[in-house]
């Protein structure tokens, strides 16, 4: 029996970007390919992650305020476990 891979929500998606960010210089292909093999190893299917989600969620952090303006080093991390933030993020 195959077991199938879950799919990444933009929730957790937005995580692994804000906890990889940190060591990407914010490239869009460089942050793409980090967040990519962090979702491979954690389980996901990637399939649907594409470069463009991955920016589009990326500056949605930075308008959020996930990021300072020194060196782009995540002043918080988002939880997968906040549930406001999730069904925020899914509107």
């Amino acid at each position: 029996m195959m077991v199938r891979k879950k799919y990444p929500v933009n929730p957790v998606v937005k995580q692994i970007i804000a906890e990889t960010a940190r060591h990407a210089n914010h490239l869009p292909y460089e942050l793409y390919t980090m967040v990519k093999d962090e979702l491979e190893r954690r389980g996901y299917y990637v399939g649907h992650v594409n470069i463009k989600r991955v920016w589009k969620l990326y500056m949605e952090l930075v308008n959020e305020g996930y990021f300072s303006s020194d060196g782009g080093k995540p002043e918080k991390i988002p939880s997968r476990l906040d549930k406001s933030t999730a069904i925020r993020g899914l509107a």
